[in-house]
């Protein structure tokens, strides 16, 4: 960049000569001059400097006639050297050389003091206060510390218009944009202990007005930033390179598809808000962010992008942002989320109907110029997420992320898997007074992993699965759904149509529905079949609706559930369920059937060896032509004996009950070709009476013999239920 003056320190009373090299050396000489008593030099670059002939660079020779390096922005250099230049919007700045230099604030007065002796572009405004009125850029290897005492608040020039600071007399010397900026490439900027924001002295206020750009911080290509200790407020605008506080790389644009991820820093007892996002990160690598808050940000509170690596976050919290409290965008990897917290999360950025999730991990923007990337092999790990009103976790398009321990509750919903998210395991949560769902996957999110979860009291469903492959073992769920909109413990439907999808993601009498963001839309053309999945050791207590539903489900391997108490059947298929088997659940005590499949396009369905009794309507039966309408066998009892006649070549199970259902399995047996049976006990049976249900060659099993029912008692169990 153009400048007038160069200035540096050297040896006392040593000789200076000034070159301009792009590798760092002495290819051009621009001048000599000599250093004070003190180390002090500056020159005056002549006319005709051509600053396209490289960066500057200072050798100094001694009066015993020994040499330095050079000194300069290119490795090699020893002491910082200092020039007035325009940026990359033509803005005014300070650059500062040298590397392995060591600057403070007060070292960069003292240059300017040379630079600028009539126009003040570093203020010392006392107490630790300074003020910043032209840019500060740090080149390679220069490393600034701001620490207090010496620094207690950085003010970052940020105004309304441009200003034009003026040397004495008011003649004008430099014009620039409307704010400045603190900026290292490849060096380092350390903060502690500090308060950073931007600050217009016009109206004596931090600048609030982001429409016209707004002061900021970044570190960028192989540098590194810590703040500890620190206060980084009001800063950044929607400009990509200026969202507030960043850390970014960028690819070599010779190669291109080398990925370079060398920025890094920690961060430490810090606090972000009223930025455009609390902290943006791009290309980053090994970073720290520990006991943090992140508040009150215009977006995200906390924001990497874009092939991030190696992250942990740890004892953090984000609040009232306008967008997502954390989220992780596009290829962002190996990060560990811990015992952070992210709550009453708004969104509030722009005036369209969209939603703030508590956590979000996905792979970039479908709108964005780069295509998108699976973020992958995350961890989060007892976390918190509360009063969002969108989502706890969200996971879209992103595979083999971990998400145990946490405790999601009153948000929109609890988490959600979308978009071809795979392989990813939601373990040992606490999801409680979710709008909509507490576990919700949808479009080709197969091949998940749902186990040892709490789900309570969602406004639908507990667990909503429109995908295939996926296990959901060990969850309990209770007292989810409403009134108004139903809700089932667990229930299974294919996704169809985009008007479907809108229903799913709206509640009765609601003001407005989060489906009218489209981004909550799953695109209708990554649909899977609710195909393979396995549902075993789950607890359903005391939800509105079924235990489980199962609905246009196939090959669903239904295992060791209980399911007690719930406000319809224990177990439920309808709507094309196929091929499905039900094997050694509990259904006791639901309002309707302990099991009940519905419909004549429900085919296929096995059940084998459940204890079925105490519910409301009856055991187990076929309704409407369900199972190819398989009759139930016929049975009389002598003694030990069950006999009766069914479909030639079924099994025949035998159970026996207090009531007339099936509490206990007692055996089974293969009917002959005349469909005639007989089973014989060798030990007494162990309750009173006998029932029989028969499973044809094709896999259609019928209901029970006998479907008297029992009162059951629902709402006085709990009755915080009827009043939701």
């Amino acid at each position: 960049p153009a400048a007038s003056t160069v200035v540096g320190k050297a040896p006392a009373n040593a000789t200076i000569e000034v070159f301009r090299d792009p590798n760092g050396q002495g290819r051009t000489y621009v001048g000599s001059t000599t250093a004070s008593g003190a180390g002090d030099w500056s020159l005056p670059l002549p006319p005709g400097d051509n600053p396209q002939a490289g960066p500057l660079t200072a050798v100094a020779i001694t009066s015993n006639g020994n040499s330095s390096a050079f000194g300069g922005n290119i490795v090699g250099g020893a002491r910082a050297s200092y020039e007035i230049g325009a940026g990359r919007n033509g803005e005014l700045t300070v650059f500062i050389s040298g590397p392995t230099a060591n600057i403070t604030l007060p070292d960069i007065q003292q240059a300017l003091a040379v630079l600028s002796p009539t126009v003040t572009l570093l203020e010392n405004q006392g107490n630790g206060v300074w003020q910043a009125n032209a840019s500060l850029f740090l080149n390679r290897g220069v490393t600034l510390i701001l620490a207090s005492p010496t620094v207690t608040w950085l003010k970052l020039r940020s105004q309304s218009d441009s200003f034009r600071p003026s040397a004495a007399g008011g003649q004008a010397n430099y014009n620039y944009d409307s704010f400045v900026t603190l900026r290292t490439y490849n060096g380092a900027i350390l903060i502690d202990g500090v308060k950073i924001t931007s600050w217009d002295p016009a109206s004596n206020d931090y600048d609030r007005d982001i429409s016209n750009g707004r002061a900021y911080v970044i570190a960028k290509y192989d540098a590194r930033m810590d703040i500890k200790n620190a206060d980084m407020s009001y800063l950044g605008s929607a400009d990509g390179e200026s969202y507030g506080v960043a850390w970014r790389d960028i690819n070599d644009p010779d190669v291109p598809d080398a990925l370079l991820t060398r920025v890094t820093g920690d961060v430490e007892n810090s606090n972000f808000s009223y930025n455009y996002y609390g902290i943006y990160t791009f290309q980053a690598r090994d970073m720290i962010f520990r006991n943090n808050q992140f508040h009150d940000n215009i977006g995200y509170g906390f924001d990497p992008h874009d092939f991030s690596h190696h992250f942990t976050i740890e004892d953090n919290q984000a609040y009232a942002n306008g967008n997502h409290g954390f989220i992780v965008s596009r290829g962002i990897n190996n990060f560990v989320f811990r015992r952070n917290k992210s709550y009453n999360n708004h969104y509030t950025i722009g005036a369209d109907n969209r939603r703030a999730h508590g956590f979000m991990i996905d792979p970039g923007s479908p709108n964005s110029i780069f295509p998108q990337a699976p973020s992958h092999d995350n961890l989060l790990e007892n976390n918190q997420a509360w009063g969002n009103d969108g989502y706890g976790l969200r996971i879209v398009a992103s595979n083999n992320n971990i998400a145990r321990g946490n405790s999601f509750s009153s948000n929109l919903q609890g988490v959600t898997l979308e978009q071809g998210s795979t392989g990813n395991t939601i373990q040992s949560n606490t999801i409680e007074g979710s709008g909509l769902y507490g576990i919700y996957l949808i479009g080709g999110a197969d091949g998940n992993t749902i186990a040892g979860n709490t789900v309570r009291l969602s406004g639908k469903h507990g667990i909503y699965i429109k995908t295939g492959g996926n296990t959901i073992s060990g969850n309990t769920l209770a007292d989810n759904g409403t009134i108004a909109n139903g809700g089932s413990g667990i229930a299974f439907l294919e996704e169809s149509t985009t008007a479907a999808a809108i229903t799913d993601l709206t509640l009765a009498g609601a003001s407005s529905s989060p489906a009218s963001d489209p981004d909550l839309l799953s695109p209708p053309g990554i649909a899977s079949a609710v195909a393979g999945n396995v549902v075993t050791g789950n607890t359903l207590l005391h939800n509105i609706g079924a235990g489980i539903e199962l609905k246009s489900a196939s090959g669903t391997r239904v295992e060791g559930n209980i399911a007690r108490n719930n406000g319809a059947n224990g177990i439920y298929l309808a709507n094309g369920a196929t091929n499905n088997t039900i094997k050694q659940n509990t259904a006791e005590s639901n309002v309707g059937y302990g099991i009940r499949a519905n419909g004549a396009d429900v085919v296929g369905n096995t059940w084998t060896q459940n204890s079925v009794f105490g519910n409301s309507v009856g055991g187990i039966i076929n309704t409407s032509s369900a199972n190819g309408g398989i009759r139930p066998p016929t049975l009389a009892v002598n003694g030990l004996t069950a006999s009766g006649t069914t479909v030639p070549g079924a099994v025949v199970e035998i159970f026996s009950d207090a009531g007339k259902q099936g509490r206990f399995f007692e055996g089974s047996v293969t009917a002959g070709a005349n469909g005639a049976f007989s089973f014989t006990t060798t030990k007494p049976w162990q309750g009173p009476n006998q029932n029989a249900s028969a499973t044809d060659p094709s896999g259609n099993s019928s209901g029970f013999t006998y479907n008297s029912g029992q009162f059951v008692a629902f709402w006085q169990v709990q009755l915080p239920l009827a009043r939701r």
